[in-house]
């Protein structure tokens, strides 16, 4: 993280040293039966609301959520100031002006929400 604080590199999510250490924790449950989704996603939400609230007590919570992997009750561009997402939006509209990359991207996440 002390890398990202240098002249010409960074990190858009504001991410400082002092946040850190960082423990990326990933959690991946799977089903078959389209049916369940809906079981499922609920399930995802309420151990993710778990983990959270005991990540809070033991003063180890950090709010950042890596994209990639983010489940659709979260947002992780929720925590950006207002100057970093017009920055985004900005690359978005330069490199995919036509939202390609929002419709096609896999993944849980509507990056199209930023």
């Amino acid at each position: 993280m002390s890398a990202s604080q240098q002249p010409g590199r960074g990190n858009i999510f504001g991410l400082d040293p002092s946040d850190g250490p960082l423990i990326f924790a990933f959690v991946e449950l799977r089903w078959i039966d389209a049916a369940k989704d809906d079981r499922m996603e609920n399930l995802m939400a309420r151990m993710h609301a778990a983990f959270r609230n005991v990540l809070i007590q033991t003063d180890s919570y950090h709010s950042w959520v890596y994209p990639n992997y983010a489940a659709r009750f979260q947002n992780p561009f929720s925590g950006l100031n207002k100057d970093t997402i017009r920055r985004l939006k900005a690359v978005r509209k330069a490199y995919d002006p036509s939202g390609v990359f929002a419709r096609l991207q896999p993944g849980a996440f509507d990056f199209g929400q930023l």
